[in-house]
């Protein structure tokens, strides 16, 4: 199994507007610029289903398969011998929120999509938080 982990803490930014902005699947691309469309086909819940269009990449559906209302959410990508999880989580502390952004690859083919997908998804991690922190910036939070 292949991991890889981003948290950062912010300040001025309220976990609850956090929240309904990771929850509101259609608005990412909105603060994700790597992705041309964002759609939340059922709601968003366990075994919730969206469609994400990566700019470079064809139209993949996603399956939420974990939901913690207010805290995080995981979402998995089937392919072909492996599952992509990607899990959101917020976190209040002392000095602001922390959000904690976790891919892993998982499954007899992970070694192979680890390759293929890596490192596109650990660079995409960061560029992800710091496009959904302006995002709230400019949403007066």
């Amino acid at each position: 199994m292949w991991e890889k982990t981003e948290q950062r803490v912010y300040t001025g930014v309220k976990k609850e507007k956090m929240w309904l902005v990771l929850k509101n699947v259609n608005s990412w691309k909105q603060w994700n610029s790597e992705l041309e469309e964002s759609v939340m086909i059922d709601p968003f819940e366990k075994g919730g289903v969206f469609h994400l269009k990566h700019k470079k990449a064809p139209l993949v559906q996603l399956t939420l398969a974990e939901v913690i209302e207010g805290i995080s959410f995981t979402d998995c990508l089937q392919l072909s011998g492996a599952k992509v999880f990607g899990r959101k989580e917020i976190v209040d502390h002392s000095e602001g929120v922390e959000l904690k952004v976790t891919y892993w690859i998982e499954g007899l083919g992970a070694k192979f999509w680890v390759q293929m997908l890596g490192e596109k998804v650990k660079d995409s991690m960061i560029s992800q938080m710091e496009g959904l922190m302006l995002y709230l910036e400019g949403e007066s939070c």
